[in-house]
């Protein structure tokens, strides 16, 4: 979170100049930089790890997304917290399509840089098209941080991991175009959308086609975005000495975050106890019980040892008064007689 602070009141005056700021926590895996599997990478940290970007004696990449066998659950957890009111939010459904273009002869700040152009899918004389959303959008990227939840057994459940970035978004006049303006990616996204008072959750199906290729990728991506208003009210009034809830702030956004990986690397919700448990069958070793330790206070678990008292007890009492039988039988036959 200090961290995060630090790289906020850095950019401050860039994010105050440049349109609004976006700040998202994205759902995926960090992996070996030449892995082609789900490998994750093995880190001997057995808690939170912030990862160092481009170190020298290690690298890595993050694969954002989930396994679909992994984000429909999760969706159904948030569905049935909603359901049972223990989560707070309103739900939103939508469909678009993303066009990113590259950027050119742009004066581009530290990171990427791209231009987007959102469509939505409307329905216009009972035919459905896309419409185009809004003006075209410069975003700017400007800091990563990666998140390593940790090491942990595979019998525990997928391990989940966390990357924040930080973005700028600038609204632009003209629209690119195919002679100008080259097509880096098409994105068509199926999205719903959980709005909390201060961010938002968003599940998002992707079928994503790079430059003019027509293979499409479908991805599960599941991100948390940080309301970009409460954001820089709270950073313009730390920046001014005055009071705030910034640390607070990104305290429970980050928080959110690490909870929302939890809930999705649980293998399964945990079973409630039944309501009422089953009764087990009167037992008649319990009188004998009572017989043979007369006064002693009763087993709390564990049936066996009336049943002991009940058989095994009984039975050897009965060899010990055998025993006792046969051996003063011996005594009277070794006994002289008069």
């Amino acid at each position: 979170v200090m961290h995060l602070g630090r790289i906020l009141e850095e950019h401050s005056k860039v994010l105050q100049t440049n349109g609004q700021m976006e700040l998202e926590v994205r759902l995926g895996i960090l992996k070996p930089s030449n892995a082609k599997n789900f490998q994750r990478v093995d880190l001997p940290c057995s808690s939170e790890a912030l990862l160092i970007p481009k170190c020298k004696d290690f690298h890595y990449r993050f694969e954002s997304g989930l396994p679909p066998e992994i984000y429909a659950p999760l969706m159904k957890k948030l569905d049935a917290l909603r359901k049972e009111q223990q989560m707070e939010c309103s739900v939103t459904n939508e469909q678009t399509l993303d066009l990113t273009y590259e950027v050119p002869n742009v004066q581009r700040h530290k990171g990427r840089s791209s231009l987007r152009v959102s469509h939505q899918k409307v329905t216009e004389n009972d035919e459905k098209r896309w419409k185009v959303k809004g003006p075209a959008v410069l975003k700017s990227r400007f800091e990563v941080l990666d998140l390593f939840s940790g090491r942990a057994e595979p019998w525990k459940g997928p391990s989940i991991d966390l990357r924040v970035a930080l973005s700028a978004e600038v609204a632009v006049k003209d629209m690119p175009r195919p002679n100008t303006h080259k097509l880096l990616l098409k994105r068509e996204k199926h999205r719903r959308s959980y709005d909390f008072r201060a961010w938002r959750i968003d599940f998002t199906v992707v079928q994503s086609m790079q430059g003019e290729q027509l293979e499409k990728q479908l991805s599960y991506e599941v991100e948390l975005e940080l309301n970009a208003q409460i954001l820089r009210k709270n950073l313009e009034a730390k920046m001014s000495n005055q009071p705030h809830h910034l640390w607070e702030l990104l305290t429970d956004f980050l928080n959110t975050a690490r909870d929302l990986g939890v809930l999705a690397a649980e293998p399964q919700p945990l079973p409630l106890p039944p309501q009422s448990l089953p009764q087990l069958p009167p037992d008649e070793g319990r009188p004998a019980y009572q017989r043979q330790l007369p006064g002693m206070p009763e087993p709390l678990i564990g049936h066996y040892l009336y049943r002991l008292a009940e058989g095994g007890w009984k039975h050897g009492k009965r060899k010990a008064e055998h025993a006792q039988h046969a051996e003063q039988a011996a005594d009277d036959a070794a006994a002289p007689t008069e």
